[in-house]
């Protein structure tokens, strides 16, 4: 026969301006998902659609005694339903009615931030994926409207950057994935506010030791940087304008910045979407973006000097 389970405990949040509502058997679920999206409540009335309510509904459920705290998932779509499996996890995405479906385990909620990645913000951001809000593989910072996408080549370590570009005075839009919307004109949206950063990072930045979560994934030990709760003063949620900037290491030697041909962005763009359901999607928006301000950055080893040259284009 078939079986409901309440789900008495409820919130919402605007994420990227979509509304969303999130439901769960778990006060704690709630309170996670409170950590990872309350930051969005602070967007202006006119920057929130109207329409639609999206519906992510999570239940927190004993699994199999084999199941751990490190489950990974195997994740699959098929048109504009996704689908992810680990253990006794499961999870559902059915992008077309806007809902989204969750069995979460005591052992793998245990591991919030992962949770929140793996689970939370893996349904949530699939959601609002189909409501004009494209993504696309890049960090950003910001300064008042106006953004740099930044673009690592080369294996870049990003992060330190973005984090000196912090200190610099600029805030924090995106780590890797930014989502843009087109339809009333383009508007950039952050993703998730976390920072994760090499262990090298605290020898950069002293003041790093007190603020940052060792973390370990995939064999690879990470400082991850909440900035909504940390720095919250440097975040930032959208923004109306941007400049590309390609980064790519130029150890030992000064940063310099350049002018780049617009085609080199789009190139770069478009190759990182290969594949993906937004391709053509993704072209558009390079091209737009490229037209607005193309360069390179060759980021020296003083991190400081490169930060400011990204300021610069702001």
């Amino acid at each position: 026969m078939p079986v409901t389970i309440p789900l008495p405990q409820r919130a919402h949040f605007p994420l990227l301006g979509i509304p969303l509502e999130v439901r769960s058997n778990s006060p704690a679920v709630i309170t996670a998902a409170e950590r990872a999206f309350r930051h969005w409540r602070s967007l202006a009335p006119e920057q929130i659609a109207s329409g639609a309510l999206l519906r992510l509904d999570l239940l927190l459920q004993p699994g199999e005694q084999a199941d751990t705290a490190g489950s990974s998932f195997v994740r699959r779509g098929q048109g504009m339903t996704m689908l992810a499996a680990g253990g006794s996890n499961l999870l559902l995405a059915q992008l077309d009615r806007g809902e989204a479906l969750g069995f979460v385990t005591p052992e793998l909620f245990a591991d919030e931030l992962n949770f929140r990645a793996d689970v939370l913000e893996w349904l949530a951001f699939q959601l609002v994926s189909t409501h004009d809000r494209v993504a696309l593989p890049a960090g950003a910072v910001v300064q008042q409207e106006r953004a740099v996408l930044l673009v690592a080549l080369d294996q870049y370590e990003l992060p330190l950057l973005q984090y000196a570009c912090l200190r610099a005075g600029l805030r924090f839009l995106a780590a890797e994935q930014v989502y843009l919307g087109q339809e009333s004109g383009l508007r950039l949206w952050g993703s998730h506010p976390r920072l994760a950063l090499p262990s090298v990072a605290q020898q950069i930045f002293p003041d790093l030791a007190a603020q940052t979560l060792p973390v370990t994934r995939n064999g690879e030990t990470r400082l991850v940087l909440d900035i909504a709760a940390a720095e919250a003063q440097h975040l930032a949620l959208s923004a109306g304008h941007a400049a590309v900037c390609l980064v790519q290491p130029h150890p030992g030697l000064s940063s310099i910045l350049e002018p780049v041909d617009p085609a080199a962005v789009v190139n770069q763009l478009v190759q990182r979407a290969a594949g993906t359901a937004f391709y053509q999607e993704i072209r558009e928006v390079a091209v737009a973006l490229a037209q607005a301000g193309a360069y390179r950055l060759y980021a020296g080893g003083d991190l400081s000097g490169a930060a400011a040259l990204v300021r610069s284009l702001v």
